[in-house]
C-alpha cells in the first residue's frame, strides 16, 4: 500500500514537473512605446522601442532568440528583425516563485515612428526546448499622428538626500500627458529594481518628497516621466486581451547619490572620546627606552 502511493505521488510529480517544463517559456507580456529620453550624460533622442516579458518557471532562459515580423496594411514589404534576447534582469514579485526575465529589447531605428506605432507586430521566442509567440498591438489608427512627449526641464533635488524634494518644470504643453511618474532605481549588476515610485494625475504638480525609509545609501538613478496612456489590443499565448499601457512616454534621466548622514550625538561623542584619549596619554607617557 505505502509503496503504491510512493509511486502515485512520484507520478503526480513527475506531470507537474513535465508541465512546468512545458511552460518553461512564457510570453507574459508584449509591449512598445514611443519614447523622448534624455539621458544622464545630457544626449537626448527619440525611439520607438519594444519588449518582451518572460516568464521563466526553471529559472534560466538559455539561448534564447526573437523573431519579430512587421505587417501593416500600408506597407507592402515585411519588416523582420532577427537576433539574440539581452537579458535586462530578474523581476520577482513577492509571492511569486517564477520570476519574470524582461527579454528581447528592440529598437526600431530609421522607420518613421508614425508607422511603426500603426504596425502589428509578431514577436517569436525560443530557447533549445521550445518556441512561443505574442503580438505587439498598433497604437495608433491609420489616421492618427505619432506624438512625441517633450521632457519636463530644471530638474533638481534639495533637502536630505535620504528623503529628497524633487522639483521640476512642466512643458508649456502637456495636452497629451495622463500622469506624471517619479522613480528612483538602482541596479546592481544584471538586476534593475525599483526603490521608489509615486503616480501623480495632478498634471500641475511640479515636485514631490520622498518620505523617509525608502532610499539609504548610494548610488541611484532618478526618472521624472510624462505618460499618455491608452487601452491597447494585445495577443499573448493566442489569447487577445485588453490593457491599459503606455503610448509614449518622455524620460529625464538624472544620477543620485544619497549619503548616510551620522547620527545625531555621534560626531560629539567621538569628539569627546579623543579628548579623553588624548588626557589619559598624558597622564600615561610611553615609557622610554634604555
Amino acid at each position: 500500500m505505502q509503496k503504491t502511493i510512493a509511486l502515485a505521488c512520484a507520478a503526480i510529480i513527475g506531470v507537474t514537473a513535465l508541465a512546468e517544463r512545458a511552460e518553461a517559456l512564457v510570453v507574459s507580456d508584449a509591449y512598445s512605446y514611443l519614447e523622448n529620453r534624455r539621458n544622464a550624460n545630457g544626449s537626448v533622442f527619440e525611439r520607438y522601442a519594444a519588449f518582451i516579458d518572460l516568464r521563466d518557471v526553471d529559472g534560466d532562459i538559455t539561448s534564447a532568440r526573437f523573431t519579430a515580423e512587421r505587417t501593416p496594411d500600408n506597407i507592402s514589404s515585411i519588416f523582420r528583425i532577427e537576433g539574440p534576447i539581452s537579458d535586462f534582469g530578474r523581476f520577482q514579485s513577492f509571492g511569486d516563485p517564477n520570476p519574470v526575465r524582461n527579454l528581447g529589447q528592440i529598437f526600431f531605428g530609421g522607420d518613421d515612428p508614425t508607422i511603426l506605432a500603426q504596425s502589428i507586430f509578431a514577436i517569436e521566442v525560443s530557447d533549445s526546448s521550445q518556441t512561443v509567440t505574442a503580438e505587439i498591438g498598433a497604437k495608433l489608427n491609420p489616421n492618427e499622428r505619432a506624438t512625441f512627449i517633450p521632457l519636463v526641464s530644471d530638474v533638481t533635488t534639495s533637502g536630505s538626500s535620504l528623503a529628497p524634494t524633487v522639483s521640476w518644470t512642466n512643458p508649456d504643453d502637456m495636452t497629451d500627458v495622463d500622469r506624471i511618474r517619479v522613480r528612483f532605481l538602482q541596479t546592481n549588476g544584471d538586476l534593475f529594481s525599483s526603490i521608489y515610485e509615486m503616480i501623480i494625475t495632478d498634471l500641475a504638480t511640479e515636485s514631490i518628497t520622498v518620505p523617509e525609509g525608502f532610499l539609504f545609501a548610494g548610488d541611484y538613478q532618478l526618472r521624472v516621466q510624462l505618460e499618455d496612456r491608452e487601452s491597447i489590443d494585445r495577443v499573448l499565448d493566442g489569447v487577445p486581451v485588453t490593457r491599459e499601457s503606455t503610448l509614449s512616454r518622455s524620460v529625464h534621466i538624472s544620477d543620485f547619490t544619497a549619503v548616510q548622514l551620522p547620527l545625531p550625538g555621534t560626531v560629539s561623542l567621538l569628539l569627546a572620546g579623543l579628548v579623553a584619549f588624548g588626557w589619559l596619554g598624558r597622564r600615561h607617557p610611553l615609557a622610554k627606552r634604555d
